[in-house]
């Protein structure tokens, strides 16, 4: 080969080199374009963190206890046994009130509305509270409840309609508009019937009229057009003797997650109907209940499994623990509702109570304290950290701690409205305990209409009630809007 030629092949060598180099370089090239993120025009959604508006806060109190079966010739009529003593207050003073017509009860008086108008743009903390103390030959009891925001839906579980009971649906419409209210009635059987609740009404509807003979029946009460306080007054009566009353209301949603605070077991003089209960019901499909019973201020706790078939109450006796003050929480895999029935007895004086589970509450919240014996204000905290609490009555100001995943009592001044201000989620309820020899009872409900009587005493007189406390539905966390 002559030494041009050489040169060609070697100069012609190098170019096809150099080509295939740059062709594979332009190929990873593009591979690596693919691979890497291609750039681009990326916007953020528009948005904007609103606090909705409140409205006026409002409550209802129930006012008279309502007997039945008082007039023989009438079975159905319904006299007031009583009317309670009444607690009120407000941040921004005391609230202002309306009377509810009572149509169909004899000397009734005492249901009203409680309404706190927003100002500024801000509704004010309101409370109210009743309590009675029933000392007749057909009612005896300690009932004390607080005043209630009315709701569109409600879940009463309690009460009995079997022979002695006298219990009765109170529905109270504090609203300008009428209400239809569906009751639907879980027992033995399924039950449905409606009823009209006029505007600035209470009526009542005796719940043996919608349930007859169930014993463990459980009602929801539904309403269209306007939101109503539903409760349920009971009154039970035992081969002649009166062994109690008490004023529940429910919860407005079933849930698969409940706890109950503040559920008192208390020593028992006889087996008569007295004992604690718990009553659940899982309305939407059949499930299974996991019950943890803990002894307040304890690491004390006992754990129950139960069954629950769909739309059929069922019961479970606690009737076996030790004196004292518990929390029952319930976790379940299918939403539920329940309520524990609490009884004391001593001599020929009885009583009980349905307590109903106690939402999270997570901000501050003004609750009534009414006049009445040994009030206790019960707190829990289910969290991993410690919560404090704060409790402001007037010039008075104290803070609870509540240890992680424990729970704490606090004593509480009978007819004052405290501020509790939390700094984490809580679960809270009120008890009230009067014991035999105690002369803390509130007022008597004297009525005219009571046949002549010869009740316990005050000193042998006993009473038990207890209820939750409620977050303010008007405190209302900021949402996020995108236009």
């Amino acid at each position: 080969m002559t030494a041009n030629r050489a040169l060609r092949v070697a100069a012609t060598s190098a170019r096809v080199l150099t080509g295939a180099i740059v062709a594979a370089g332009c190929v990873l090239g593009v591979i690596a374009g693919i691979a890497a993120p291609w750039p681009g025009v990326e916007h953020q959604p528009a948005k904007v963190s609103v606090t909705p508006v409140p409205g006026d806060s409002v409550l209802v109190c129930n006012g008279s206890f309502r007997a039945l079966g008082r007039d023989t010739t009438q079975a159905d009529l319904m006299i007031s046994a009583g009317e309670p003593r009444t607690v009120i207050g407000g941040s921004d003073g005391d609230p202002a009130s309306a009377a509810l017509a009572m149509p169909g009860l004899a000397g009734g008086s005492g249901a009203r509305s409680l309404t706190g108008a927003v100002q500024d743009r801000e509704a004010p903390l309101i409370a109210g509270a009743e309590s009675l103390s029933l000392r007749t030959d057909d009612l005896v009891g300690l009932s004390a409840s607080a005043c209630r925001a009315p709701q569109m839906q409600t879940w009463l579980v309690g009460g009995d309609a079997s022979t002695g009971a006298a219990d009765v649906i109170v529905l109270s419409n504090a609203s300008e508009v009428p209400s239809t209210v569906t009751l639907t009635v879980y027992g033995v059987q399924t039950a449905t019937s409606s009823q009209v609740v006029p505007p600035m009404t209470q009526i009542a509807v005796p719940l043996s009229s919608i349930a007859p003979d169930e014993t463990t029946p459980v009602v929801l009460v539904a309403a269209e057009g306007a939101p109503v306080r539903a409760s349920l007054q009971s009154s039970f009566t035992q081969v002649l003797q009166p062994i109690g009353s008490d004023v529940q209301d429910g919860m407005a949603d079933a849930q698969r997650s409940l706890v109950l605070t503040g559920v008192q077991v208390t020593s028992l003089a006889g087996d008569g109907d007295a004992g604690t209960v718990l009553r659940m019901l899982s309305p939407g499909a059949d499930g299974e209940a996991v019950i943890t019973v803990r002894r307040e201020q304890t690491d004390e706790s006992v754990e129950y499994r139960m069954n629950l078939l769909e739309g059929v109450p069922s019961e479970l006796s606690l009737g076996e623990m030790p004196v004292g003050t518990y929390d029952v929480e319930i976790t379940a895999d299918e939403p539920l509702v329940a309520a524990v029935r609490q009884s004391i007895a001593a001599g020929r004086s009885a009583d009980f109570a349905w307590m109903t589970p106690a939402p999270e509450i997570t901000s501050d919240l003004m609750f009534a304290v009414p006049r009445g014996p040994s009030p206790l204000l019960h707190l829990v905290n289910p969290g991993d950290a410690q919560v404090s609490v704060g409790l402001r009555d007037g010039d008075d100001t104290r803070t609870v701690e509540v240890p992680a995943g424990e729970s704490v009592a606090v004593r509480l001044r009978g007819g004052s409205t405290p501020v509790l201000s939390p700094d984490g989620p809580v679960h809270a309820s009120i008890t009230m305990l009067q014991e035999a020899e105690s002369d803390a009872a509130p007022d008597a409900g004297d009525s005219p209409s009571a046949p002549p009587t010869a009740p316990p005493s005050a000193q042998e007189s006993v009473g038990i009630a207890g209820w939750p406390l409620w977050p303010d539905a008007q405190r209302q966390p900021a949402i996020t809007v995108y236009p």
